[in-house]
């Protein structure tokens, strides 16, 4: 079955509206959110899987858009006359989780959408909430990996409509450091780069990540936060799945999962280590009625229902956990109809 991007609009859309019903519907006293977010662009195409041969560029093609990630030459700041050093582009599973960062926060209903600014003060207890050993090279994996993504550059071609759109934007428009942390980096001395004070996002992020959220249960995600595919692969049934109306049943074939997921191996290959993610994948969302075949994988209708239910946790209700509570409600706002979509 093929469901042009309009319907998938739609039918996210109604979903995003049902989640918030859901939501509401499941807050018992003493309960919390437990709420992620990411764009439904990166739900369709993702980041590198892991550090590409050419640090400068990826692309990553699917039948329906194509994702070109850049990286920018940046100057040195008192380096000789032309020296320059190349940022890299973003990569792998930290990169992937800081996207959800980003997006979940965009989706605070009490930050007005003019104030786009975030302080990065609050990012280690969330990592930590992901599964991550905040000891040894994870603070400066994560960190190289935040600055990459603070730089690059995300050209998006979408096939709508019989038209051919284009889009090309940043996730963020500005970022603090602390000084000489940039020639730290230049150099890869990632242990001595402290985080940035804080960054600020596009306005085109900012309102990609609120208008075009998918919503994630945290405690899911921690189950799949090693792996960049099982990530991957999480977030794509998240998006997919509640498109699939009672009775409806879609067989996504290797070919296109080598394509939308791999990093250019062989679709006989990729099965072989996608099987591994799947497997992970449905472990963290087991409510996910998903079938393992020789040509692809079936995905057939899965209770909405059962997967919202992860929204929502009992633990008790203090002060941080009021103001979180208030945070992470979802954006209903109907998806705005625009000339081309960004990437963010």
């Amino acid at each position: 079955m093929v469901r042009s991007i309009e319907d998938e609009k739609t039918r996210h859309g109604k979903f995003q509206q049902q989640v918030q019903q859901t939501l509401e519907d499941l807050q018992a006293p003493g309960s919390i959110l437990d709420v992620s977010f990411i764009t439904r662009y990166f739900a369709l195409a993702g980041l590198p899987v892991r550090r590409p041969k050419d640090d400068r560029s990826f692309v990553r093609n699917t039948d329906r858009l194509v994702l070109s990630i850049n990286a920018p030459d940046l100057g040195v700041l008192g380096g000789a006359t032309g020296e320059k050093f190349n940022i890299g582009v973003p990569y792998g599973p930290k990169a992937r989780l800081l996207i959800v960062w980003l997006a979940t926060l965009a989706q605070d209903q009490n930050r007005s959408v003019s104030d786009r600014w975030f302080e990065i003060d609050a990012i280690k207890p969330w990592l930590e909430s992901m599964g991550m050993n905040y000891n040894g090279d994870t603070p400066s994996m994560a960190k190289e990996q935040l600055i990459r993504l603070s730089f690059a550059s995300f050209s998006l071609q979408v096939r709508r409509s019989g038209f051919d759109l284009f889009s090309d934007s940043k996730l963020v428009e500005k970022i603090a450091f602390s000084e000489r942390d940039l020639d730290r980096y230049q150099h890869r001395d990632m242990k001595n780069v402290r985080w940035p004070r804080g960054i600020q996002m596009t306005e085109t992020a900012f309102n990609r990540f609120r208008d075009n959220a998918v919503a994630i249960p945290t405690c899911r995600l921690k189950e799949v936060s090693h792996s960049a595919i099982a990530i991957d692969t999480y977030i794509y049934l998240c998006h997919s799945l509640p498109l699939l109306a009672p009775g409806d049943e879609e067989l996504v074939r290797w070919n296109q999962l080598a394509t939308q997921f791999g990093s250019r191996e062989p679709p006989s290959k990729f099965k072989e280590h996608f099987g591994v993610s799947l497997k992970t994948a449905l472990d963290a969302y087991p409510e996910a009625n998903v079938e393992f075949r020789d040509e692809g994988i079936l995905l057939r209708y899965s209770d909405p229902l059962e997967l919202r239910r992860a929204f929502a946790s009992v633990a008790p209700l203090g002060a941080k956990g009021a103001q979180r509570q208030r945070r992470n409600r979802l954006q209903t706002t109907p998806l705005p109809e625009r000339t081309a979509a960004p990437m963010t």
